[in-house]
């Protein structure tokens, strides 16, 4: 099944393309991610995973005939930075997609452009539901929700370890709402409502305070 989809997805990308491109001229794709700070490594793998894959289609007789760029500029994990790098990979680069953005927090700041400007937003790194509902008709989600990986983990610890209290230590923004909405919803249909919160501030290594505070709780399971 996961081959299957990963199939229906590839078919789908290059359907986009064809009707929107020239045979010889590159697709142009743009992608802001984090390549600095505490999550690079989400931007960095993401961004070297898709372009093994590009250079390897590039190597091909269809990809020699219409190739595939990726153009790639950095936000830290911040959205007002995503903000500015989506303007001008629209705006400049005239990308024809947004792809493998990496965030909750950087999606939700630059969902407003991708309806704007009626550009595919394609397989984000984000489980978001706003992004999943109501439909975007511009948003091509590859992962599951949050909301769909709070419900599996929730059984399994209902199930398996018959938890009775939860501690959520959630990150400080759109990330962790999106987040929290799940697992909170999962929760209380298993009828566990003594449940916590804790936050950290987005892209801090300081989470010492939060920590403590997760300590005094002594929760069953932490998510």
């Amino acid at each position: 099944m996961k081959a299957v989809f990963s199939y229906l997805v590839v078919f789908v990308f290059f359907g986009l393309v064809a009707s929107n491109t020239l045979a010889g001229d590159a697709v142009k794709l743009g992608m802001s991610a984090p390549f600095s700070g505490p999550t690079k490594h989400l931007g960095q793998a993401t961004r070297e995973g898709a372009q093994a894959y590009f250079n390897k289609y590039n190597a091909t007789p269809e990809g020699k005939q219409t190739p595939i760029e990726l153009i790639t500029y950095d936000d830290g994990y911040e959205p007002h930075n995503t903000y500015k790098n989506t303007l001008k990979l629209i705006q400049e680069n005239k990308v024809f997609a947004l792809f493998n953005y990496v965030g909750t927090p950087t999606s939700k700041a630059i969902l407003p452009l991708v309806k704007r400007y009626n550009i595919p937003y394609l397989f984000p790194y984000t489980g978001a539901e706003f992004l999943r509902w109501p439909v975007v008709d511009q948003v091509y989600n590859f992962r599951g929700s949050y909301y769909q990986e709070a419900e599996t983990l929730v059984n399994y610890f209902v199930k398996k370890h018959r938890i009775k209290k939860a501690g959520l230590f959630i990150q400080s923004d759109a990330f962790g709402i999106e987040a929290s909405r799940g697992y909170v919803k999962a929760l209380n249909r298993k009828w566990i409502t003594n449940t916590f919160q804790v936050r950290y501030r987005r892209n801090s290594e300081d989470i010492a305070h939060a920590i403590e505070q997760m300590k005094t709780q002594k929760p069953d399971v932490i998510f």
